[in-house]
C-alpha cells in the first residue's frame, strides 16, 4: 500500500513540476578536457540575485542587459521575457558583484561593467569590456574600489558614455574618484574627486554630472557620529563623507564645480532637462527639483517623502515624461510615479493595481501581490520605442508593463530569478529527485535529475537547508529561518506539499546542517550555530542536537571539546561576515551552509563535526564523548586558512576529508588521525569549496572536487575531477566561458557521468563527462 501511494506522489510531482523549459547549454570555449568531453548546462534554476539596472539596445530594443548583485550581467534578446547569464572571462568572485553597466551608444556590442566587493575592510574593483555584447569581457583598469554588493548597490549608473563624442567614458569609483576614457573604457585617466562616496554619474551636453552621498545619508534618521560609524563597521566601510554633493565639469574632468551639497543629501539618480537648466535628484527621503541649474533644490511636495528613492528616469522619446519610485510602498501597493512636466508635478501609474493586474508570476513565491511589483524597485526603464512599455527591476527580477501601468508582466522572471543555493542534495533511493536548500524562499525541488526545478508547494522559508531519507522515501526534513527572527524545523511527509514545525525556536541561532544517520533507523543529526550560552527566550544553544525518531523530537549532546568559545563559529566577524556570506554585512546569507558535519557510513555512532577556526572533532560513541582529530591540518586564521567542510567517503569506513580556504583539501584514512593532502595538478594552495565522490557499478569512482575564488583567498576557480581509484590524477574541467561562479555545493553521480553544482547567485549547473 505504501509503494502505491508512494508511485501517486511521485506522479503527482513529476506533471506539477514539468517545465516545458530546457536547460540551458552553454557555448564553451573548448569542451575537451584532458582526457574527457564535458557539456555544461544551467539548470531553469537560473541565476539572479537583486536586479540593480537594466539597459536597452536603442538599435535593437528586444536586446536587454540586466546587472546583479551577486549573479554579473544577464542579457534578453526577446524584449524582457528570458534571460541568459553573460559572464565569461571573468576570473574573480567579485566580478560578479556588478556596481554599473553602460552599453556604447555608438556600437551596440560593446559595453562595460564595474565591479568590486569588500572584505575585511579591503576594498576591491575593477572595469571589464566587453566588444561581442557580453558574450566575453576582458579587464580594462584594476585598482579602484566599487561596492557591487553593499549599501549603494542599486542607485544609479557610475559609468557613462558621452553621447555626443565617440569613445568618451566616466566612470566614477566608489572612493577613488572620477575616471575618464578618451577610447571607449581601454585606457583611463584620473579626473579628480577621491575620498567621496560617488553614486552616480551622467554626462549631459558635453557636460559630465556627478551625485555623492553624505555618512548621515547612508543610514535612516539622524544619527550621531558614533552611531554612523557603528552602523558603517557593520557594511565594513568606514566615515568618509560628511556632505553629499553635486557636482559638474563642463571642461572634461579638469575642473569641478559643486553645484549643491548637503551633510544630509543622498544623490542616488540624477536627471538633467533644459540644457541644464532643470536637474533632479533621488534621495533619501524624497525627490529634489532645481530649475536654476542645480544652485538650489527643493523637496519635490507630490511625492510621498517619508522614505528613500532608489531610481529616478527620463524618458528617450519624450525628455518631459520622468518615473521615480519609493523604497517601499506606501501609499500604493505600486509606489511608482510618472511625470509629464519635468518633475513639476507627479501621478501614480497604478493606484488601483490588483491581483488581476498581474500575470506570468511565480506563485510558489511571488504570488499575485501588487506591492512584490512596489518593493525595493531599484531601476525603471522606459523603452525606447513604445511609451507604455516599461520594465521594472527589484529584488525578484524584471517586471513589465506593456500598457503604462494598467498590467504587469513577470514572464516568471525565466533565467534571472533571486535564486542563492545553499545545499544540494540527491535523494538517496530515488532516481531523479533533488533539492536545493535556497537563502530567499522554500526548498526548490527537481524530479527529473536536476534538468528544472521549482519551489515546494509548502511556500515557507527560506529553506536553507534540507535533508532526505533513505527509509521513509517520502521524509523530507528543512530549516525554514531567518537569522535574528526565527528557525523552524519542517517535517514533510509528502515531499514538500504539506509539512508541520517539529522544532521551533526565536533569536540567532540558525541550523546549517541536518543529515540522516545512516546506519540508525529514524535517526537524524543537526548542527545549530549561534549562542552557546543563550539567555534569549525561546533560543536553543548552539551545539550538535540528534533526533531517534525521524526529527519529532531533538536532544542536544555533549559540546565537541572546541575550547572556551562563546559562539559558533567562534571567528563570528571572520566566518559569518568575510568568507562565507553573499553579502558581507548579512549573517550566513547565502552561505553554503550543510559541510560541517559528517557520519562514518560504514561505523555505527561514527560522526565528525567541525568548527571553522577551532578544529575537527570526532565521536565514536554517538556524541556523548570527543577527540580531536585535526593533527597538523593547516588552521592559521591569520592567513585565513580555515575549514570549510567535512567529508565522509560513502563506501569506506574511516576516510575523512577536509576542506580549507587557502589550505586546500585534505585526506585520512584512519578517522583522522593522520592526514594528508589531497593535490591535484600539484597544486598546494587552493579553496576547497565543496567536494563529493560516487561510484559507479564496477566501484570506478567520479571525485569532484570545487574550487571557488574569494577576495579573502584569491586562488582561481576550478572544478577538478578524478576517476582513477586512488584519486591521484585530477582534470580541471572548468571553462572561463562560465565567469567565475561560486561554489557552494558539487554533487557527482558515477553512474550517470554527470556533476550536480549548486551556486551562490547564479543557480544550479550539470555537467556531461565523457570519456
Amino acid at each position: 500500500m505504501k509503494n502505491r501511494f508512494l508511485i501517486v506522489i511521485i506522479a503527482f510531482f513529476c506533471v506539477v513540476f514539468y517545465s516545458v523549459s530546457q536547460p540551458l547549454k552553454i557555448d564553451m570555449q573548448s569542451v575537451f578536457k584532458g582526457d574527457y568531453k564535458v557539456q555544461v548546462y544551467q539548470t531553469d534554476m537560473g541565476g539572479g540575485g537583486y536586479i540593480t539596472g537594466i539597459v536597452q539596445d536603442k538599435t535593437n530594443p528586444d536586446v536587454l542587459y540586466a546587472r546583479s548583485d551577486v549573479a554579473g550581467v544577464f542579457k534578453s534578446v526577446d524584449g524582457g521575457k528570458s534571460w541568459i547569464p553573460r559572464n565569461g572571462g571573468l576570473d574573480k568572485m567579485s566580478d560578479h558583484y556588478c556596481h554599473s553597466m553602460a552599453l556604447d551608444p555608438f556600437d551596440n556590442q560593446s559595453l562595460l561593467r564595474a565591479t568590486g566587493d569588500v572584505r575585511d575592510f579591503r576594498f576591491i574593483g575593477r572595469i571589464h569590456k566587453s566588444t561581442d555584447g557580453g558574450k566575453s569581457w576582458y579587464l580594462v583598469k584594476s585598482g579602484l574600489d566599487y561596492y557591487g554588493n553593499g549599501p549603494t548597490r542599486q542607485f544609479g549608473e557610475l559609468i557613462c558614455y558621452n553621447p555626443n563624442k565617440k569613445g568618451e567614458v566616466a566612470a566614477g569609483s566608489y572612493s577613488k574618484g572620477i575616471w575618464l576614457s578618451k577610447d571607449g573604457g581601454e585606457t583611463w585617466k584620473y579626473s579628480g574627486l577621491s575620498g567621496d562616496r560617488i553614486s552616480c554619474v551622467k554626462f549631459d551636453n558635453n557636460r559630465i554630472y556627478v551625485g555623492t552621498i553624505s555618512d548621515k545619508a547612508m543610514f535612516k534618521g539622524d544619527l550621531d557620529k558614533n552611531r554612523i560609524k557603528e552602523k558603517l563597521a557593520e557594511l565594513q566601510d568606514f566615515p568618509r563623507n560628511k556632505t553629499g554633493r553635486l557636482y559638474m565639469s563642463d571642461d572634461g574632468g579638469k575642473h569641478w564645480q559643486v553645484l549643491f551639497e548637503s551633510d544630509k543629501a543622498a544623490l542616488y539618480e540624477l536627471v538633467i532637462a533644459d540644457n541644464g537648466n532643470t536637474v533632479l535628484f533621488a534621495s533619501q527621503p524624497g525627490v529634489y527639483r532645481s530649475t536654476d541649474g542645480g544652485r538650489s533644490f527643493s523637496i519635490v511636495e507630490d511625492l510621498p517623502h517619508q522614505l528613500k528613492y532608489r531610481t529616478l528616469v527620463q524618458s528617450d522619446l519624450n525628455p518631459d515624461v520622468l518615473y521615480a519610485a519609493e523604497e517601499f510602498p506606501t501609499k500604493y501597493p505600486v509606489t511608482i510615479y510618472k511625470s509629464e512636466d519635468k518633475g513639476a508635478s507627479w501621478l501614480p501609474i497604478s493606484p488601483n493595481c490588483k491581483p488581476e493586474n498581474m500575470f506570468e508570476f511565480p506563485k510558489e513565491w511571488h504570488g499575485r501581490r501588487p506591492e512584490k511589483i512596489g518593493s525595493a524597485v531599484s531601476h525603471i526603464l522606459p523603452d525606447c520605442k513604445d511609451p507604455n512599455k516599461l520594465y521594472i527591476s527589484n529584488w525578484w527580477g524584471v517586471t513589465i508593463t506593456y500598457d503604462a501601468g494598467k498590467n504587469f508582466y513577470g514572464h516568471q522572471f525565466k533565467g534571472i530569478g533571486i535564486i542563492c543555493c545553499e545545499t544540494l542534495i540527491k535523494h538517496p533511493t530515488l532516481d531523479g529527485v533533488w533539492a536545493c536548500g535556497v537563502c530567499d524562499h522554500a526548498p526548490a525541488l527537481s524530479f527529473d535529475d536536476s534538468k528544472s526545478y521549482k519551489m515546494a508547494p509548502i511556500t515557507v522559508g527560506p529553506g536553507r537547508t534540507a535533508s532526505f531519507s533513505m527509509r521513509d522515501p517520502e521524509l523530507l526534513l528543512f530549516a525554514a529561518q531567518r537569522k535574528g527572527q526565527y528557525m523552524r524545523l519542517y517535517k514533510s511527509k509528502d515531499m514538500g506539499k504539506t509539512g508541520h514545525i517539529v522544532w521551533e525556536q526565536k533569536g540567532q541561532n540558525f541550523l546549517q546542517d541536518i543529515k540522516e544517520d545512516p546506519l540508525v533507523p529514524g535517526r537524524f543529526w543537526a548542527y545549530m550555530e549561534g549562542n552557546i550560552d543563550t539567555n534569549v527566550d525561546g533560543e536553543i544553544p548552539a551545539g550538535i542536537y540528534v533526533s531517534n525518531d525521524f526529527g519529532e523530537e531533538w536532544e542536544k549532546v555533549n559540546n565537541p571539546c572546541w575550547g572556551n568559545i562563546e559562539t559558533l563559529p567562534a571567528e563570528e566577524f571572520k566566518i559569518d561576515k568575510d568568507l562565507t556570506p553573499i553579502v558581507n554585512y548579512q549573517h550566513k546569507n547565502g552561505c553554503g551552509t550543510g559541510q560541517m558535519m559528517a557520519l562514518d557510513s560504514q561505523k555505527k555512532d561514527v560522526i565528525y563535526v567541525g568548527e571553522w577556526t577551532e578544529g575537527i572533532f570526532r565521536s565514536d560513541d554517538a556524541g556523548k564523548n570527543w577527540e580531536r582529530v585535526d593533527k597538523k591540518l593547516p588552521f592559521d586564521k591569520k592567513k585565513n586558512s580555515v575549514l570549510s567542510l567535512l567529508y565522509t567517503d560513502p563506501d569506506k569506513s574511516g576516510v575523512v576529508y577536509a576542506g580549507f580556504w587557502n589550505g586546500g583539501l585534505w585526506k585520512s584514512e584512519d578517522y583522522g588521525e593522520s592526514w594528508s593532502q589531497v593535490k591535484p595538478r600539484g597544486l598546494k594552495k587552493y579553496n576547497a569549496s565543496s567536494f563529493s565522490i560516487s561510484r559507479d557499478n564496477s566501484g570506478r569512482p567520479l571525485m569532484v572536487l570545487a574550487c571557488s575564488n574569494h577576495p579573502l583567498g584569491d586562488t582561481p576557480t576550478r572544478l577538478f575531477i578524478s576517476t582513477d581509484i586512488d584519486g591521484k590524477e585530477w582534470t580541471d574541467i572548468y571553462d572561463a566561458s562560465l565567469g567565475c561562479l561560486c561554489w557552494i555545493s558539487v554533487v557527482s553521480d558515477a553512474k550517470k557521468q554527470r556533476i550536480h553544482a549548486a551556486t551562490a547567485g547564479s543557480g544550479i549547473f550539470y555537467f556531461d563527462i565523457f570519456k
